[in-house]
């Protein structure tokens, strides 16, 4: 299969569920990561999973994305049930994830790294036709606005420009869903500034679903319409994104302001 053709479904309208996961419980050894977490994503919206580091988030998606099963609970892609059990079965049903950090052989040109990631299309594709995955890369960065050069290095490259092949490696696969754990936590202003507008570009070029799992406020309020909060494992917080900022903000300053008193 290409890197530009399609994979073929037929996914519900825009603002209908794309994931649906019901009392999510995951536990390790002396700790429970996630205590029957609800979470919804629609198609064609930017859903932020928001919280500081160890509260779940993480663990939540890897259980998307087929890394670990959950303990208990119900995840359902478009309405219907799934039990992943691998990332192979996650990618295979249309979900997708760019790692927070990068996962690219330096040595390779933009394009191979991205063929290399493809793993419908991977064997003499690689090795005996150079030139014609440059070219559909170039098609695959021009249909989602992504500014990328399939024939750099990618030793050459910025860490806003590696970041970007990352998101160009996972659309290449037509996701239906697409995770983005932590997409601009390495960036610097301006690379970060980039990143975003890409998003933004993406999200008005494709009905895929975005979930970006995050912990910076202003970023969730920035490129998401929902959001969902997570605390040391349980569900703080969900609605639209202006409410659930606002809400997460003043209860960061009263603590702030706690812990302030609490000092003198």
């Amino acid at each position: 299969m290409s890197l530009t053709e399609p994979v073929s479904y037929d996914p519900p309208a825009k603002g209908e569920p794309a994931v649906t996961m019901r009392r999510i419980t995951k536990r390790f050894p002396g700790v429970v990561a996630n205590d029957q977490v609800d979470f919804e994503a629609t198609v064609g919206e930017v859903h932020a999973l928001l919280g500081e580091n160890g509260a779940g988030k993480s663990t939540l998606s890897n259980i998307l994305t087929g890394l670990y099963r959950a303990d208990a609970g119900e995840l359902e892609l478009y309405g219907q049930k799934v039990d992943f059990h691998s990332p192979r079965e996650a990618l295979d049903a249309g979900v997708g994830m760019v790692h927070q950090h990068f996962r690219l052989v330096h040595p390779f040109t933009v394009a191979e790294n991205i063929v290399l990631g493809d793993h419908r299309d991977v064997g003499s594709s690689f090795v005996l036709h150079p030139r014609a995955n440059e070219r559909r890369v170039a098609e695959l960065a021009e249909r989602y606005g992504l500014a990328v050069d399939p024939g750099a290095r990618t030793w050459q490259l910025s860490v806003g420009e590696q970041q970007r092949v990352m998101l160009a490696r996972a659309l290449a696969l037509e996701p239906r869903v697409l995770l983005l754990d932590e997409p601009t936590s390495a960036l610097d202003a301006e690379a970060k500034a980039a990143v975003e507008q890409t998003r933004a570009s993406l999200r008005a070029r494709t009905a895929i679903s975005i979930v970006l799992v995050t912990h910076d406020l202003d970023q969730a309020a920035r490129l998401a319409e929902y959001v969902v909060r997570i605390e040391a494992g349980r569900l703080i917080g969900e609605g639209p994104a202006p409410e659930v900022i606002a809400a997460a903000g003043e209860q960061l300053a009263e603590a702030a302001a706690a812990a302030g008193e609490g000092g003198e």
